[in-house]
C-alpha cells in the first residue's frame, strides 16, 4: 500500500483546492473495531454479508454501491445491469452553459428518482433521507447519525455520498502538513455503503469500493472510521455541493420480506424507459423529487437523440458556429502544455502501474475533462449488458451491436477532443475547422445509429 500513498499524495499535488487539516496520523482500521460487544448492545450493530463490489476507474462508485445494497438484499444483479437499470447507456443531456461538455449516462442516472424507479422494478421500498442543508451542520450530523442508525439496526445498508479523499487518508494512515491539506480540493462526490455503527466510541463501518481501483477490492470492505473525520467528510461534500438536495446524498430501502423478481422481466421494463431517455423526453431524467418543481430546469437542456443534434451543431453548424467552438477549445486548453503534461502521466501509469486514473484527472482538473471517453466506455459496458440477453431475446442482439457500433465512433469523438485540449491555443483555425467537420459528421453517424435503436422501441 506504500505505492498507493505515494501516487495518492502525487494526484493530491496535482489536483488543488483547499479543506482543513483532518486527516488522521494512523490507521484506525483495527483498533475501532477491536471493543468487545455486549449481546443485544444497542449502541452497536453490524450489518454482516454484506458484499464488497468495487469501482471500475471510470465507472463509478454509485454504480458499486447501490449494487452492493441490492445483492445483500438478494438481488442476483451485476453493478453494469444496475446500471442499466438506471439509464446507463441510453441517456445523455447537454446543457448550453456547460460548453462542449455533455452529461454522460453516470452524470444523470443518479438521481433520487433513478433509485426509486430501480427500488419499484424489484418491489423494494425506496427511503430518502431529507434534511433541510441550510441548518448548521451540527444539526445535520444529528439527524444523520440518527437515520443511519435507525436503518443500520433494522439491517438496512445506507448509501452515503460524501468526501472520498478525507475517508481514504485516514484508512491508509496518510499523515499530510496543514499546508499540503489545504491544497486538497472537492471536486467530486464519492458514494460509500455505512454497515454498521458503535456508538461507544463514536465510530461507524462502512464499505468503500474505490479500492478496487488500485487492485484491492477487499480492503475496502468493513472499514472503521471515527465518526469525526466522517462528518467532516459528509460536512464538506455539504459545503461543495449546496445545490444537491439531500435525496442525492443519503438513500437506503425498507428491508423486504421476500424476494421475487424475473431479471427478463425486468430487463425488459427498463427497456421501455430508456428509450423514452433516448428519445429525449425530459419527464424520464427527472422529477420533483430530484428537485422542488424539477420541470422548470429544463430550459435550454437538450436530452437524449436531441442532445446528440446540439452537439452536431456546435461542432459543425456554420462556419460562425465552428469558430466560436473552436475559441471555446483555445479557452478550455488554454497553453495545452498542462494537459499534455498529465496525459503522459496518466498514459505512464497506465501502461506501468496498470492503473487507469483517468477519471481522477477528469474529475479534478479544469480544462482536462473528456466525457466523450466516458460515453464511449458506458455505451460499450451496456452493449456487453445486452449481449448477455441475446439468446433469451433475438432484439437485443441487435441492440448490442448498434451500442458498440455507438461507442466506437463516440470514442473517435473523444481522440478529437484530446487534441483540442492538448494543443489548446497552439491549434491553428484551419486544422481546428477541419477536425470539427470530422466531429460534426461523426455525430451524424451516432444520430443514425440512435434513430435505429429507437424505432425498436415499440417491439416486444
Amino acid at each position: 500500500m506504500k505505492k498507493i500513498g505515494i501516487l495518492f499524495a502525487v494526484v493530491i499535488l496535482l489536483v488543488g483546492g483547499g479543506i482543513q487539516n483532518v486527516c488522521s496520523t494512523g490507521d484506525t482500521t483495527n483498533e475501532l473495531a477491536l471493543l468487545p460487544v455486549a449481546e443485544n448492545d444497542e449502541t452497536y450493530h453490524i450489518i454482516e454479508g454484506v458484499p464488497i463490489i468495487g469501482q471500475d476507474t471510470r465507472f463509478y462508485c454509485t454504480m458499486s454501491s447501490l449494487t452492493m445494497m441490492l445483492n445483500y438484499y438478494g438481488f442476483n444483479l451485476t453493478k453494469y445491469e444496475v446500471f442499466y437499470l438506471m439509464g446507463g447507456g441510453f441517456s445523455l443531456f447537454y446543457f448550453s452553459g456547460r460548453y462542449l461538455i455533455p452529461f454522460s449516462s453516470t452524470g444523470c442516472a443518479f438521481r433520487a428518482s433513478n433509485y426509486e424507479y430501480v427500488g419499484s422494478l424489484l418491489g423494494l421500498t425506496f427511503q430518502p433521507f431529507s434534511i433541510n442543508l441550510k441548518l448548521d451542520e451540527e444539526t445535520v450530523w444529528e439527524k444523520l447519525w440518527q437515520c443511519i442508525k435507525e436503518n443500520v439496526s433494522l439491517d438496512q445498508p445506507v448509501l452515503v455520498n460524501l468526501d472520498s479523499i478525507i475517508l481514504y487518508a485516514d484508512n491508509n494512515g496518510i499523515a499530510l502538513s496543514p499546508f499540503l491539506w489545504s491544497l486538497v480540493p472537492l471536486k467530486a462526490d464519492h458514494a460509500i455503503v455505512v454497515v454498521g455503527y458503535d456508538e461507544r466510541n463514536d465510530s461507524l463501518c462502512y464499505h468503500d469500493p474505490q479500492y478496487s481501483i488500485f487492485g484491492d477490492e477487499e480492503r475496502g470492505s468493513y472499514i472503521w472510521i471515527d465518526s469525526v473525520l466522517f462528518k467532516e467528510s459528509f460536512t464538506k461534500f455539504t459545503r461543495f455541493s449546496p445545490y444537491f438536495p439531500s435525496t442525492f446524498r443519503v438513500i437506503s430501502y425498507k428491508h423486504p420480506e421476500t424476494i421475487t423478481y424475473d431479471t427478463m422481466e425486468v430487463i425488459n421494463i427498463a427497456l421501455q424507459r430508456n428509450m423514452k431517455r433516448l428519445q429525449g423526453d425530459y419527464r424520464y431524467y427527472i422529477s420533483d423529487l430530484d428537485y422542488p418543481d424539477s420541470y422548470n430546469l429544463t430550459m435550454n437542456f437538450t436530452y437524449g437523440i436531441n442532445a446528440s443534434k446540439e452537439l452536431q451543431r456546435i461542432f459543425g453548424g456554420n462556419r460562425q458556429t465552428q469558430l466560436i467552438t473552436l475559441f471555446q477549445y483555445k479557452l478550455s486548453g488554454n497553453l495545452g502544455y498542462k494537459n499534455s503534461i498529465l496525459y503522459g502521466i496518466e498514459k505512464k501509469l497506465l501502461e506501468q502501474y496498470g492503473m487507469d486514473l483517468s477519471f481522477v484527472f477528469d474529475l479534478s482538473i479544469p480544462g482536462y475533462k473528456n466525457i466523450y471517453r466516458t460515453i464511449a466506455e458506458e455505451k460499450e459496458m451496456i452493449s456487453d449488458v445486452l449481449q448477455n440477453y441475446a439468446l433469451l431475446m433475438p432484439i437485443y442482439q441487435r441492440l448490442s451491436e448498434l451500442l458498440y457500433d455507438e461507442s466506437v465512433l463516440w470514442s473517435r469523438i473523444a481522440e478529437y477532443n484530446r487534441v483540442f485540449l492538448n494543443k489548446g491555443l497552439f491549434i491553428s483555425i484551419p486544422k481546428g475547422i477541419s477536425m470539427l467537420d470530422e466531429m460534426s459528421r461523426i455525430m451524424g453517424d451516432i444520430i443514425l445509429i440512435q434513430e435505429e435503436i429507437l424505432s425498436y422501441q415499440f417491439i416486444d
